[in-house]
């Protein structure tokens, strides 16, 4: 509940989401939709075999919130499009996977 709180207390972000198939990712979209108060949910897979289908996790997050949600198929082009639609005093949030965490690290980096 910590996250929802700090997204309300500020511009509503745009969250980047990415999760492990083997994990009950389905639970924490319906968590993630219902509480989080975000512009934009961004769904993307990330390298490892164990990533859910970013596909799949957009099409149920489509009939769980009003936000608009987008799909993007890797970790670059959901950060890209992250960083593109952010506004000036705007966050974007990467929840779910710490592999999804691990690639956006590495594409910040990448990027200094």
């Amino acid at each position: 509940d910590s996250i929802v709180k700090q997204c309300e207390a500020r511009a509503k972000p745009i969250i980047i989401f990415g999760a492990a198939a083997d994990k009950p990712y389905l639970e924490m979209i319906r968590y993630l939709c219902g509480r989080a108060a975000a512009e934009e949910i961004v769904f993307t897979g990330f390298r490892s075999g164990r990533s859910a289908d970013p596909e799949e996790m957009t099409q149920a997050a489509s009939g769980m919130t009003q936000v608009p949600v987008v799909n993007k198929t890797d970790v670059g082009a959901a950060l890209a499009y992250a960083k593109a639609k952010k506004g000036k005093d705007q966050d974007i949030y990467c929840l779910g996977s710490l592999y999804l965490v691990g690639e956006v690290k590495e594409q910040l980096i990448k990027e200094e």
